[in-house]
């Protein structure tokens, strides 16, 4: 019997790593006689959509863009529970609209409502804080199942509630390094002699962008010989790109907002940053290390990303000057990568691509 999945996103950019970790484990659901539909808060173009049209899943996008619960889009809500008999709800957001999908499913007899946190709690300002305490619990008390991308992210969200880790795993053979693709992206860059500081990342504070470009800047007074290279697009994309330029280390910085070809710039790079204020995982860091690359990442990333002996975490206490330090007392020739340890620790896709096609089954079964 067909398990029909309604799975509600923010979007499906191919670079939103939400998105990557849903449609990394959607091939999976047509063997399993699993059919997902898609709900997001907003449309943006992305090659994904093309693969779930062609499956036979529809996809829906709310009215209003301002990703809350107002009445049109609860409405609409309202209007696609009940166009279609879904066996379940797969929740990827987070407050007021998060918490309005799993009641309206409720209302509408939905058995299975999952919550997913891909995120621990985000309280770095009192606005978030605010929206968590207000959200949270009730999104907690209308959903059924848990999921979480670690376990710090999941006691973060839901507390003593029993959820299971679902790993973002990743194709590891697409991220392994290339050496006649990193010659040809170095070239058509035009950074072939350079030492490449990578970072895929969207330009929001929670990524911490302007910190990097401080750290870039104290190590351009190092070496400089030094570029960095940036793939992904956020709303601060320009004002941290008018603050490079303050610097003067704008020619520097290669900004490709975003792409559909990571494993091959994994490829290009030298060395990998990720100095986030907070992470539910940080996917990135799990493909930088199936490449080769050495990381950087802050206190604050999950330590289930230490997939390799290539990663170190380093507080954001520690000033930018310390950053660059660190960088420098790493650079070395980069490796070819170990995708066998990647595997060893659970993120290899080709052995977990069922797991969350099986989640729904056992669900289901309750």
């Amino acid at each position: 019997m067909r398990i029909r999945v309604l799975c509600v996103l923010s979007n499906l950019r191919n670079n939103n790593g939400t998105a990557n970790c849903m449609m990394n484990y959607y091939d999976a659901m047509k063997e399993h006689n699993i059919l997902v539909d898609f709900l997001c808060l907003e449309h943006i173009a992305s090659p994904f959509l093309q693969k779930i049209r062609k499956n036979g899943s529809k996809y829906y996008v709310l009215p209003e863009r301002n990703f809350k619960a107002v009445k049109k889009n609860t409405e609409y809500i309202n209007s696609v529970l009940t166009s279609d008999r879904y066996d379940e709800v797969h929740v990827n957001i987070v407050y007021g609209i998060a918490s309005a999908v799993l009641r309206i499913a409720k209302k509408n007899g939905i058995g299975v409502r999952i919550i997913h946190a891909h995120n621990p709690r985000e309280t770095t300002d009192i606005k978030n804080t605010v929206r968590f305490y207000r959200f949270n619990e009730r999104t907690n008390h209308w959903a059924t199942h848990f999921l979480a991308c670690s376990e710090s992210a999941g006691k973060s969200l839901f507390g003593k509630r029993k959820f299971t880790v679902l790993k973002n795993a990743v194709d590891v053979k697409k991220f392994e390094f290339n050496g006649a693709i990193r010659e040809e992206y170095r070239k058509n860059l035009h950074i072939e002699n350079k030492f490449v500081l990578g970072t895929s990342c969207r330009q929001e504070q929670q990524k911490n962008p302007f910190f990097i470009i401080d750290v870039f800047e104290q190590l351009r007074k190092r070496t400089d010989n030094a570029v960095l290279l940036w793939a992904g697009y956020g709303s601060l994309m320009e004002k941290v790109r008018a603050y490079a330029e303050k610097k003067g280390i704008a020619d520097e910085l290669i900004m490709t907002g975003n792409i559909d070809y990571m494993n091959n710039l994994y490829s290009a790079m030298d060395m990998f940053i990720l100095p986030s204020k907070y992470e539910g995982l940080g996917m990135v860091l799990i493909e930088a290390q199936c490449s080769g690359l050495y990381c950087l990442a802050s206190d604050r990333v999950p330590r289930d990303t230490c997939v390799t002996d290539r990663i170190e975490y380093i507080s954001l206490k520690k000033d930018a000057a310390y950053w660059a330090e660190r960088i420098i007392k790493n650079t070395a020739e980069r490796t070819a990568g170990n995708i066998e340890s990647v595997s060893e620790k659970g993120y290899d896709l080709n052995t977990e691509k069922n797991s969350l096609a099986e989640f729904y089954i056992r669900a289901k079964g309750h």
